[in-house]
């Protein structure tokens, strides 16, 4: 049976220490295709995205209970409260969460009793590394001939910045750029640092920006 055969993959490949960038992205695209055999990816959203952006599949392929749609909703309620800004916002930190990730990935691992190795502390922060080397040349995009009910385009890319870190530490900025489609133009970035010798969920400085123009 296929599912069967992808856990065994994804078991040889827990089991020892990821150092490599393929390693990485083999076992996030072995995780993804479990999710759709078995028709499970509404049940790790966020994993599904991470997961996505290896096999750079665009923000415009992942269905219609998707992180753009939900986006989208937000911006549908919000609107008319003025708060457009804050509720985007709080969209953004929770999918570009590290701890989201994480979580979901943990979450994964033990539901199909893998190990959990890579999610563990001296672990988790070396996968966040690789995978950020792995999608930092890789915007993740939204442009289609039908838009969604607000969203016309969006992308999603991500990169080190400019912030000097030492051995233990890296930061990562996620950086969204959305059109409406009534032209206004939303951006939204948040920062965030985690420790390569520990788990990632251990930040040591996150942050958020939206400006809309």
């Amino acid at each position: 049976m296929e599912q069967s055969s992808i856990l065994e993959k994804l078991r040889k490949l827990l089991l020892v220490d990821i150092t490599d960038e393929s390693q990485v992205v083999y076992v996030l695209i072995e995780i993804r295709k479990y999710l759709d055999l078995t028709n499970t990816s509404s049940q790790y959203k966020v994993l599904r995205m991470f997961c996505n952006w290896v096999a750079h599949i665009g923000l415009d392929r992942l269905g219609n209970d998707s992180i753009l749609h939900r986006l989208d909703d937000v911006i549908d309620k919000a609107s008319s409260a003025g708060s457009v800004s804050n509720e985007v916002n709080e969209v953004v930190n929770e999918i570009s969460s590290l701890r989201v990730f994480e979580m979901e990935l943990t979450r994964f691992l033990v539901d199909c009793s893998l190990p959990t190795k890579v999610v563990e502390p001296g672990f988790w922060g070396r996968f966040v590394d690789l995978y950020v080397n792995v999608i930092s040349e890789c915007p993740l995009e939204h442009s289609s001939a039908k838009p969604l009910k607000y969203i016309k385009s969006a992308t999603l890319t991500v990169d080190r910045g400019q912030r000097k870190t030492s051995d233990d530490t890296g930061c990562v900025f996620w950086n969204w750029d959305i059109v409406l489609n009534d032209g206004t133009h939303c951006q939204a970035w948040c920062a965030l640092g985690y420790t390569r010798g520990a788990k990632a969920s251990q930040v040591v400085n996150e942050k958020k920006r939206n400006r809309k123009s």
